[in-house]
C-alpha cells in the first residue's frame, strides 16, 4: 500500500464536534429544576421538536458532552463547600449535631478523605466464633421444645 491511500483524510482525529444547540441545551438542562419539557427546550435552542433533540442528546461524543458539563458544574459548585462548613462550624446557637458534621467534612476535606477510609475499616471473608459462658447477664438457654400431648403417645 502507498502512503497515499492511507493518508486519504476521511478520519478524523478524536471524537466528532459537539454541536452549539446541543451545548445550549446541556446548560439551560443543567440549571432547570425538575423534570425537563423536551419539546420547550427543543424550541428554545433551535431544533425543529422534541425528537430530534433527543436523538441528538443520545449520540456518544453528546452524551460525554453532558457528562463532563455536569461534573464541571457540580465541581464548581463543591468549591465553595469548605467556606460553607466554616460559616456552619463557626455559627453561634444554632444545631449543634450541624456543627460537629460540618467539622468533620473540613477534616475529610484537609486529608483528603484518608479519615473517611481509615473508620471504614478493611472488610475481609471470614467467620467469627463467639463463646460465651453463662452469667447473670447472659442466662442459659432454656429449651422450649413442646412436650407431646398424652394422647398420641400410643401411636
Amino acid at each position: 500500500m502507498t502512503a497515499d491511500l492511507i493518508a486519504h483524510g476521511n478520519r478524523r482525529e478524536g471524537p466528532p464536534p459537539v454541536p452549539e444547540k446541543v451545548r445550549r441545551a446541556a446548560e439551560i438542562m443543567a440549571v432547570t429544576p425538575g423534570p425537563i419539557d423536551y419539546a420547550a427546550l427543543a424550541r428554545s435552542v433551535g431544533y425543529s421538536n422534541a425528537h430530534m433533540l433527543r436523538r441528538a442528546l443520545a449520540l456518544p461524543q453528546n452524551i460525554r458532552y453532558l457528562r463532563a458539563h455536569k461534573r464541571a458544574m457540580v465541581e464548581e459548585i463543591n468549591m465553595g463547600n469548605p467556606e460553607r462548613l466554616r460559616r456552619i462550624a463557626d455559627a453561634q446557637g444554632g444545631n449543634q449535631m450541624a456543627k460537629v458534621a460540618a467539622v468533620r467534612g473540613l477534616e475529610l476535606m484537609q486529608n483528603d478523605g484518608e479519615a473517611l477510609s481509615r473508620d471504614r475499616g478493611v472488610k475481609s471473608p471470614g467467620v467469627t466464633i463467639v463463646i460465651e459462658a453463662p452469667s447473670a447477664l447472659n442466662p442459659p438457654v432454656v429449651d422450649v421444645t413442646p412436650e407431646p400431648a398424652p394422647e398420641f403417645e400410643d401411636m
